[in-house]
């Protein structure tokens, strides 16, 4: 694939656009790096919904934030940020009607996207960019193979293998106060976005029990105020010791506290791909459409699905039967845990 950027353009501006979700913006970590290999002197802004600013924060690489608008009086003061620095390139990476106008509006020489719908899409979503690209593969391919194809395209090769995210001292700090005492440790985080991930709250505790009984495990639960629900059922059937941490944390403090444990129970969400980009090893109970697309990025990671379940074939209109993860036994879900264990150890 030739490359559309002059060679006499060692120092360009790039806005990334990626404005959802927590979790997809996490996974930009190897592609900003390797846009600051490609061009050391970049200058690398992205921009986000307002509710993803944290997760962009944890990115080292970046030298600027710009806030998508909600409402249309702040549309000005976008417009202004967009056009002060002169972009020379755009990565259009949501390819919405949102994205397209600001991907327009920049006036770059260079805006590449990924179509990764090409029978739905809107011709407005092409026009904006000088580069789009269809979807080359009937596979379903990772978001970061697509964040990477998206800016071939450029000529930048896709050569790092770090997808980590930067943690502060400050936040290293509380977690180091919050998770102590002898390993192995183990975190269980029971939310998620989808309404589908319902694994029973019993079922959890079960496993917290067999963890501490059998491996003299330290087991941690976690979550925001939107799991406090869950967290109570799980400690009333639970009939060991489990330790509820803040559901005030910090996304930058929970990421320090997902590094500080040996293996994390979660479903596919925004946290599975925070503790992978922390180096914390993860067994995922998966009700995504698309495993091989949201899997959690690094080798040493577990996917659990319902085992008469097929690998991205969970059905929406299951919501309240969770269909995707109700049929997985305890037992599993215990050996996954275990397995991960050892191989920490191991390491």
């Amino acid at each position: 694939m030739a490359a559309d950027v002059p060679p006499s353009e060692p120092a360009p501006r790039i806005l990334v656009i990626r404005r959802r979700s927590v979790g997809d913006v996490i996974m930009l970590a190897r592609l900003l790096r390797d846009l600051k290999a490609h061009w050391p002197a970049a200058r690398l802004t992205l921009l986000v919904d307002r509710s993803a600013v944290v997760a962009a924060q944890l990115h080292a690489t970046l030298d600027g934030i710009l806030v998508f608008p909600r409402r249309s009086p702040q549309w000005p003061a976008l417009w202004r940020s967009i056009r002060r620095p002169a972009f020379t390139h755009v990565i259009d990476l949501d390819n919405d009607d949102g994205s397209a106008i600001v991907t327009f509006l920049t006036r770059a020489p260079h805006r590449a996207t990924m179509v990764r719908l090409p029978r739905r899409i809107r011709f407005r979503r092409i026009y904006h960019t000088t580069t789009a690209l269809p979807a080359t593969s009937a596979a379903p391919a990772h978001l970061d193979d697509d964040y990477h194809a998206a800016v071939a395209v450029w000529g930048v090769p896709a050569s790092s293998r770090d997808h980590s995210v930067r943690l502060f001292p400050a936040d290293v700090s509380r977690a180091q106060s919050l998770v102590a005492g002898p390993r192995p440790r183990v975190g269980v985080y029971p939310g998620g976005r989808d309404r589908r991930a319902i694994w029973p709250a019993e079922l959890f505790a079960g496993v917290c029990d067999r963890l501490q009984d059998d491996l003299n495990a330290k087991v941690f639960l976690l979550g925001g105020t939107a799991e406090a629900v869950v967290i109570g059922q799980i400690r009333a059937a639970a009939e060991s010791h489990l330790i509820a941490l803040d559901p005030r944390l910090s996304l930058g403090e929970l990421g320090a506290v997902f590094a500080q444990l040996d293996v994390l129970l979660c479903y596919d969400s925004d946290a599975m791909h925070l503790a992978a980009a922390v180096g914390t090893p993860v067994v995922a109970l998966f009700v995504s459409e698309s495993i091989a697309a949201h899997r959690p990025l690094g080798a040493h990671h577990t996917v659990l699905f319902a085992p008469e379940q097929k690998p991205n074939a969970c059905i929406k209109a299951d919501a309240d039967q969770s269909s995707c993860v109700r049929p997985l036994d305890e037992t599993s879900v215990i050996e996954a845990v275990v397995a991960q264990l050892t191989r920490t150890s191991a390491r």
